[in-house]
């Protein structure tokens, strides 16, 4: 069961959703259309629920589960959320899963464990990677362990096409962000996973991953295997 939204605000109130004991989840909203937004809303996970596991192909938006939104195919701002389940599925993320157009994630944390491949502490999969992304204000407390996963996003950031001599033509845009879990998977790294940009261009400012590396080729901000040359990351 899950919520749809059709330009609505949707307050929590700070209130508290606690899953207990559900296997394959598939998040408490989706279908977001016009501009909706979700705020002031905690999930807390308790004996062994787990997300949805859809597939293994990131290609596919239902294929990635997220424990506030399934997946993002429209316009959509969250909020001052949390999650602290655990983020052990394909390409997906402790507040969104495959997130492909306009999204703005603002104020959120997650503190769940990262061992889903490709999978990413706030968002999975394909952030902006169809359109705008935004996400500032938030972190994760998670170990990074999947494979090509990363603190703050999952594999495939950003798009392609782009004007990348204007700053303000940037698609997707991380800003006052840190990942702090110690980072144990391959080809993971402290804020992206491996392709951190895939055919596009990412800003990245005043950002950081404090986590220890130990992964074999993991990264303390992203793992660089198969960065396009044309993407464009700026000092954190």
């Amino acid at each position: 069961h899950y919520f749809t939204l059709d330009g609505e605000i949707f307050d929590g109130n700070d209130h508290v959703i606690t899953i207990d004991g559900v296997t394959g989840y598939k998040g408490l909203f989706r279908g977001l259309n016009n501009n909706p937004t979700i705020r002031n809303l905690g999930v807390v996970t308790t004996n062994g629920s787990t997300l949805f596991q859809g597939g293994s192909d990131v290609n596919g938006d239902d294929q990635c589960s997220g424990w506030i939104v399934t997946y993002g195919q429209d316009t959509f701002t969250v909020e001052k959320c949390y999650s602290t389940g655990d983020i052990s599925i394909f390409g997906s993320g402790g507040i969104c899963g495959s997130i492909t157009k306009n999204a703005i994630i603002n104020g959120c944390y997650s503190t769940g464990e990262i061992s889903g491949q490709k999978a990413g502490g706030i968002a999975g999969a394909r952030f902006g990677d169809q359109s705008n992304g935004v996400l500032i204000n938030s972190y994760s407390t998670g170990e990074i362990s999947g494979k090509r996963a990363g603190g703050l996003c999952g594999s495939r950031v950003g798009v392609s096409n782009m004007d990348y001599s204007n700053s303000a033509n940037y698609k997707v845009i991380i800003n006052n962000c840190c990942s702090f879990g110690n980072i144990t998977g391959g080809n993971a790294g402290g804020l992206f996973g491996e392709q951190a940009v895939y055919y596009g261009s990412v800003l990245v400012s005043n950002s950081f991953s404090a986590g220890a590396i130990s992964g074999s080729a993991a990264k303390g901000i992203f793992s660089p295997s198969n960065l396009v040359q044309q993407s464009i990351y700026h000092a954190l």
